[in-house]
């Protein structure tokens, strides 16, 4: 006898995809997911994009993905039309918008066409720091309580929506998909130098890199830093470490990498001194090799994943001070000889319980019993 059970349809209504970066770790995630896929039929809709290798490399780690809807249109209002031309033809079950604006559509959409699906928001940074001019605060207050249900990739995030008015019982944290890694970043070795890793984008108003470069400026030892991103603020930050910078702390700029993590051998441990995040991977893949790491506490996602002591130091955000103290605690190589118990940290975040908190969430908006 055939099972009568229908595979649930789900539509994501993506934003802006480049082709590397943490909302594609976990689009890949999710279009790889044989578990979820069993369950799950996923239409992913790039609603925007850059026509470069890096997003035709990132659409073919979508393996298992059923469809995938590229809307090419440059103008914004034709983008709108393709959009809601989608949604009203669409069998979806649920509508993920990434973006208050798809929000918005979808739930408008719903409306005028007596459509059946849940809209579900996952917005992937800080609502109060979203980037983009269409995502101010202000339209996540307006757009976001439109939604039927939110996903929440942090703690922060969900207590921003909280304070929005959203009801926490339509709020379910998943945190972002994470894989224990079998290579380990070993300490470094008794050399004399301290070595410190940064691997993201180099865009200031977000990262802080300036704001990290005056910490280096004030050590009196040894120590390098190994940069691994390129960004819009490249030549500047450039031009400040040279001004900043004396010979003891020297930076070495590596440039974009496909897979920094396996240019590092041995490194005290992974700086972020971001303005704001979401659920930042960069912490994630660190930790997840044994690599400590120093954080500011910026909103969101830090203070979900940093044990003091255990896998790094978790700092107020603007301390330098502060962070300083964490960046000379963290080159004691006995408090964390042992990277495989700076990997346990994150045991809540591998393997299967991100796929376990996603399909509970999902059945839960669906009102499935698990």
């Amino acid at each position: 006898m055939k099972s009568s059970y229908r595979k649930k349809k789900i539509a994501i209504l993506t934003g802006r995809i480049m082709g590397k970066g943490g909302t594609e770790t976990v689009l890949s995630t999710l279009g790889n997911n044989s578990e979820l896929n069993k369950i799950f039929d996923f239409d992913i809709f790039i609603t925007e994009h850059l026509s470069n290798k890096d997003l035709f490399d990132f659409l073919n780690t979508l393996k298992l993905v059923r469809k995938i809807k590229i809307d090419k249109s440059v103008n914004r209002i034709w983008r709108n039309i393709s959009i809601v031309l989608y949604l009203i033809i669409t069998q979806a079950d649920i509508v993920i918008g990434m973006k208050p604006r798809y929000i918005q559509i979808a739930a408008k959409i719903k409306k005028y066409f007596n459509k059946r699906y849940k809209v579900v928001s996952w917005i992937h940074f800080s609502l109060k720091h979203m980037p983009g001019s269409g995502n101010s605060f202000e339209k996540m207050q307006l757009f976001l309580p439109m939604a039927d249900a939110h996903l929440a990739i942090s703690s922060g995030i969900a207590n921003e929506l909280i304070e929005i008015g959203i009801s926490s019982e339509n709020i379910s944290i998943i945190y972002n998909p994470l894989s224990r890694q079998e290579s380990t970043i070993y300490p470094v070795k008794q050399d004399g130098i301290a070595r410190f890793v940064y691997v993201g984008r180099l865009y200031d108003e977000q990262k802080n890199i300036i704001g990290l470069l005056n910490i280096l400026s004030t050590f009196d030892i040894n120590l390098q830093l190994d940069v691994f991103g390129t960004g819009p603020d490249e030549k500047v930050i450039h031009k400040v470490a040279k001004q900043l910078l004396d010979k003891k702390s020297h930076v070495v700029w590596h440039g974009w990498s496909q897979n920094p993590w396996e240019q590092i051998d041995n490194a005290d441990a992974l700086l972020l001194t971001s303005n704001y995040e979401g659920f930042p991977m960069t912490l994630l893949e660190s930790i997840s090799r044994g690599l400590p790491v120093v954080s500011y506490d910026c909103p969101t996602g830090p203070e979900d994943i940093i044990k003091n002591g255990e896998n790094g130091y978790l700092i107020p955000i603007g301390s330098q001070e502060k962070f300083k103290d964490g960046m000379t605690k963290v080159t004691n190589h006995q408090k964390f000889s042992d990277r495989e118990n700076v990997k346990n940290t994150l045991d809540f975040l591998y393997g299967d319980a991100y796929t376990e908190r996603f399909k509970s969430a999902i059945h839960n908006i669906l009102g499935i019993l698990d």
